[in-house]
């Protein structure tokens, strides 16, 4: 009993939560092109700069030979990302905990299949102590960036 009761205070020290809480992800009936510009406009909108674009899923493609019948199986047709940094937000982040920094800039995963367009987020704010100077600063990036991509979710719909 004792060994269950250790291990559990572990798991809540270490911030181990289900990845609903940690990624927020919202599907989109619409193409994946449509949806890919409406996410980079709005992000734009709310002051984010995209810092690099990367087709995930054209570079899995090419190593599919490599992995044969495990290449993906969940059929995704399109995998994508973008990597964007908010300079105000970058700024104050460094300027109240540098080593913060690794929370930004931050990404969006674009996933398509069958007419649903997949917006993955990671939260910069997770798993960061409340009483962390950074932590205002990452919580107000990543609300900037969930009101665009519901902004984004809405119009779609």
């Amino acid at each position: 009993m004792s060994r269950v009761l250790l291990v559990g205070l572990l798991l809540c020290s270490w911030g181990v939560a289900p990845a609903a809480e940690r990624v927020y992800a919202v599907d989109v009936e619409a193409p994946m092109e449509q949806v890919y510009a409406d996410s980079m406009l709005a992000l734009e909108d709310m002051g984010f700069a995209v810092v690099a674009e990367l087709n995930i899923g054209a570079g899995l493609a090419k190593k599919a030979w490599r992995w044969g019948a495990n290449y993906n199986r969940n059929r995704y047709t399109e995998v994508r990302s973008m990597v964007l940094c908010h300079p105000e937000h970058a700024n104050e982040v460094l300027n109240q905990d540098p080593v913060m920094m690794a929370m930004c800039p931050v990404t969006l995963t674009v996933l398509y299949k069958e007419g649903v367009t997949s917006l993955l987020f990671d939260r910069p704010s997770y798993g960061i102590a409340a009483d962390n100077p950074a932590y205002p600063v990452l919580a107000r990036l990543e609300e900037d960036f969930i009101a665009a991509l519901e902004r984004v979710h809405a119009q779609e719909d």
